[in-house]
């Protein structure tokens, strides 16, 4: 939803809880055509939206469902212990789904792992 938003013009993020402190700076930042994200947002996050993952020609994405059901929750920040409890496998076994997504996506980092699955509409902020 964030990156729609993004996509359809918007320029910038501020967080409910911290609008009342920030509306000022992010209102100048804006107005001087500059995209403006809150402090609070987190450092994945952040660099998902200032750098987003481009869908090379032709990509196609070769998922197992589980690995799939686990991109989405790795996009969403929840814990490999929690991604474990959830789908009722070990915590071992949610990082081997880690692994083999990045390997399959040719992703280094979960920054790289956020922002491809905000590009593939997998996640919202």
């Amino acid at each position: 939803m964030l990156m729609e938003r993004l996509q359809e013009g918007g320029e910038g993020l501020l967080l409910k809880q911290s609008a009342s402190a920030e509306l000022l700076n992010a209102i100048h930042t804006v107005m001087n055509h500059r995209l403006y994200i809150s402090p609070e947002v987190s450092a994945d996050v952040r660099e998902s939206i200032e750098h987003p993952w481009v869908r090379p020609e032709g990509f196609k994405v070769s998922l197992t469902p589980r690995q799939q059901e686990a991109l989405e929750m790795f996009a969403n920040g929840i814990s490999p212990n929690t991604i474990a409890t959830t789908m009722g496998i070990t915590v071992k076994t949610v990082e081997f789904h880690k692994a083999g997504i990045m390997k399959t996506l040719g992703l280094k980092t979960a920054s790289d792992l956020t922002r491809f699955a905000l590009g593939q509409g997998l996640t919202q902020l």
